[in-house]
C-alpha cells in the first residue's frame, strides 16, 4: 500500500457571515448549527459545463465550500447541540446579501447543509432557522487546500467535441 501524499494546504480562520440551525435526523434531534463564514483562501464560485445523463453539454455554477469538523457545543438553554464552520469565498456572501429576494441565501444554505451531511454522515433536516447570529460561537481555524499552487483550467474560445468523461468535482446546477 502507498503512503498517502500530504495535502498541501493552509491554515486559515474564517469571518462570521450568517448562522443556520437545523436538526439531526438520525436517532436524537439534537439542534445543528451551521456557520456560514468566509475566507478568500477558498476558490470563487465559476462556471462549469459537464455532460447530464443524456450526454448533453450543460452549464452549472460551482461553489467550493470547506467544511470543518462537527464539534460539541451548547444551545442557549445549555442543551447539548453541535456546532460546524462552511466556509466559502467572499464573493458568496456578497451575493447573497446583495439578493434581496433571499433565493440566494436558501441556495447556498442548502449546499452546505448537503456538504454538512455528506461529511459527516449525518442525515440534517433540509428546514433551518436563521437566528439573529453571525455565527454560533467562534468559527475556528480550518485547513484548506491552498489553491494557489494549482494549475488553473481555463476554456479556449473555438468548438471542440464534449468529452464523453464525467467531471469528478461537486457541482451545483441552477436551474
Amino acid at each position: 500500500l502507498h503512503d498517502a501524499l500530504p495535502i498541501s494546504g493552509i491554515d486559515i480562520t474564517p469571518l462570521a457571515g450568517y448562522a443556520v440551525k437545523t436538526k439531526r435526523l438520525d436517532d436524537d434531534s439534537s439542534k445543528v448549527f451551521i456557520n456560514v463564514c468566509s475566507h478568500e483562501a477558498v476558490s470563487e464560485p465559476a462556471i462549469k459545463k459537464k455532460l447530464d445523463d443524456d450526454g448533453n453539454e450543460v452549464e452549472g455554477i460551482n461553489v467550493p465550500v470547506s467544511v470543518g469538523p462537527l464539534r460539541a457545543d451548547v444551545d442557549k438553554n445549555g442543551k447539548p447541540c453541535e456546532t460546524v464552520d462552511v466556509v466559502v469565498n467572499p464573493k458568496v456572501l456578497e451575493d447573497v446579501e446583495e439578493d434581496t429576494t433571499g433565493a440566494q441565501r436558501n441556495f447556498i444554505t442548502q449546499l452546505c447543509i448537503e456538504y454538512v451531511e455528506q461529511k459527516s454522515k449525518v442525515p440534517l433536516d433540509r428546514q433551518y432557522k436563521l437566528p439573529r447570529l453571525k455565527s454560533k460561537g467562534a468559527p475556528v481555524v480550518q485547513r484548506v487546500r491552498d489553491v494557489r499552487k494549482e494549475p488553473s483550467i481555463q476554456e479556449v474560445s473555438g468548438k471542440t467535441k464534449p468529452s464523453k468523461r464525467r467531471s469528478e468535482e461537486h457541482t451545483s446546477e441552477l436551474q
